[in-house]
Formats: C-alpha cells, sequence, structure tokens
C-alpha cells in the first residue's frame, strides 16, 4: 500500500478525492498547508506527495516543493483547481506531474501509480515498515523518519 501525503488549503475540497484513493487501496493523510509540512514529510514517510494548488495562497508554492525534494527526493503530483488552470503565474517547474481537478480520482489514480512505478516508488513485499523504521531488503538500505541510515552488514542482519 503506497503513502500519500496530501498537503491542502482546505481539506473539505478534497473530501471526494481523498475517498476515492482510500477505496482504491492507497494509505492517504493530509496535511495543512500552513503546519510544518517537512516534519510532516519526515515523520509520516510518504511515497508521494499531493499539492493542492488552488490560486488563493500560492506564493510560497515553488519554496514549499523544494524544501520537500531536498527533505526526501520524493514525487509530487500537483492538483490544479479548474479556475485557475489557464493562470501563467502558475509555476509547475518543481512536479513531477499535474492533473486539472474534475472530482474524478480515475485519472488521478493512474497518474500517481505512474509517478510511483517511473520513480520506483511503489511499495514491495521486500520492504519492511516498524513505525518510521523502514527496511528496503532489496536495496538492502535502512531509513528512519525518511533519512538513510549507513550500517554495517551485521547491523542491518540484526534489524532485518
Amino acid at each position: 500500500m503506497s503513502r500519500i501525503l496530501i498537503i491542502t488549503g482546505e481539506k473539505q475540497n478534497l473530501n471526494g478525492i481523498y475517498s476515492g484513493l482510500v477505496q482504491r487501496g492507497f494509505d492517504c493523510s493530509t496535511v495543512p498547508t500552513n503546519e510544518d509540512v517537512i516534519k510532516q514529510v519526515r515523520e509520516r514517510a510518504p511515497d508521494l506527495v499531493m499539492l493542492e494548488v488552488s490560486g488563493q495562497s500560492d506564493s510560497g508554492t515553488t519554496e514549499l516543493l523544494q524544501k520537500i525534494k531536498r527533505a526526501r527526493q520524493l514525487p509530487v503530483i500537483a492538483l490544479i483547481n479548474r479556475r485557475i488552470a489557464d493562470r501563467p503565474d502558475i509555476d509547475l517547474e518543481a512536479v513531477d506531474d499535474f492533473i486539472i481537478d474534475s472530482g474524478d480520482a480515475g485519472e488521478l489514480v493512474l497518474r500517481i501509480k505512474r509517478l510511483l512505478n517511473r520513480t520506483g516508488s511503489t511499495e514491495s513485499s521486500e520492504v519492511i515498515r516498524c513505525g518510521d523504521l523502514v527496511i528496503d531488503l532489496a536495496k538492502c538500505e535502512v531509513s528512519l523518519s525518511g533519512q538513510r541510515i549507513a550500517c554495517t552488514f551485521k547491523e542491518y542482519e540484526l534489524l532485518r
């Protein structure tokens, strides 16, 4: 089950999208844009970040996306409000993909799956999770709160 962190200005705007993603097997959690998003990215260890772009307070969107990319190399998909889709001042350079919000989760799910497959962020049976601790058996990597931990072979074997 892939984890998606949804960054939104107003949670009620995304109720249909949220429930559609959960019904399709995604583990979703939302965080308001005014919270410490980077802390949430580290604590929740998502596989993908979805950012709602509503046009109301997008001045810090680019900076926020750059901070997310520095904290963890995560794929980011932007969900753009239909009313502002044609605005030339929307900066989508830092996102990996975007979709115009239609209220239907079908196309969004396809784009999320494609993005997760392309970036190799799909959850496999070779990943062990225990809270913030993630052990990737295929890559022989250990991470805690999204930060990779250097381990000796013996330490890795003990964790496994």
